[in-house]
């Protein structure tokens, strides 16, 4: 009887597939099941993007809601930290026109 010791990394594939051939060849037919294959990450689903808004349709927008809601706008640009639409942050007008939006 020989003695035989066969070091392999299970994570090598050629490694696996040299033992599933030599035993195949000793006739001992064991069949090592394949380690799938990494699948590459999911791309995160992209939600769609609002359209950029400008300042100027901003300003037509207060023009709009500034009759009955001058106060409530003001008060808006306040908590944005603006003193008025030419100083309000472009990453605050989709807050903004949705707040526009909401006024009646």
């Amino acid at each position: 009887m020989i003695t035989l010791s066969i070091k392999i990394d299970p994570n090598n594939q050629n490694h696996r597939t040299a033992l599933d051939t030599f035993l195949n060849a000793l006739s001992a037919k064991p069949q090592l099941a394949a380690k799938p294959q990494p699948q590459p990450a999911a791309k995160p689903a992209q939600t769609p993007e609002q359209p950029a808004l400008t300042i100027d349709e901003i300003r037509a927008a207060v023009q709009k809601k500034a009759g009955a809601h001058r106060d409530a706008i003001v008060e808006k640009l306040s908590e944005l930290g603006a003193q008025n639409v030419s100083t309000l942050a472009p990453e605050s007008y989709q807050a903004f026109i949705a707040f526009l939006n909401g006024l009646a």
